[in-house]
């Protein structure tokens, strides 16, 4: 078995930034309006297809509090991430977006259109804060493929 949802992952640092640098939010949302983004769903167990709940597309949000430096760190087990319902294409530049809140103040960035976030796929988005500006400087998808491995018989 895979996993059925896609994990996002978030490695942020400062550039030429003179506040604390410090993080203490992120949250991935459907812009005003958009229904992208499902926070619930049914999976189809025979093709593993995965059908967003109408109604359901609350944000997804973590709450931290984590001192930036001035590099990505590169070490995903202590980065935050998120269990996202897959997306198969987001439609529009910014019908999704991801904020982050740092020193009290939200930056946010716009998930570009064309975006898909696979089941079983880990997304780790490289972010850096220069200034006043965020910027994406890397995204990088790779097959999700650790965690707990075992045996079960379904009956």
């Amino acid at each position: 078995m895979k996993h059925t949802l896609s994990m996002l992952i978030f490695d942020v640092y400062v550039e030429n930034y003179t506040g604390n640098a410090e993080l203490t939010k992120i949250e991935v949302a459907n812009a005003t309006g958009k229904t992208v983004l499902f926070s619930a769903g049914t999976v189809n167990l025979q093709t593993g297809a995965i059908t967003g709940s109408t109604g359901k597309n609350q944000s997804y949000a973590h709450s931290l509090s984590q001192m930036l430096g001035t590099a990505p760190t590169g070490h995903e087990k202590t980065l935050p991430k998120f269990m996202v319902v897959p997306v198969s294409s987001v439609p529009v530049t910014g019908d999704i977006i991801i904020n982050f809140t740092i020193d009290g103040k939200v930056y946010t960035y716009y998930v570009p259109a064309s975006t898909v976030w696979a089941s079983g796929t880990k997304n780790t988005y490289t972010v850096k804060l220069s200034g006043k500006a965020l910027i994406t400087s890397n995204i990088t998808i790779t097959n999700w493929t650790d965690g707990i491995n075992g045996n079960i018989t379904l009956p």
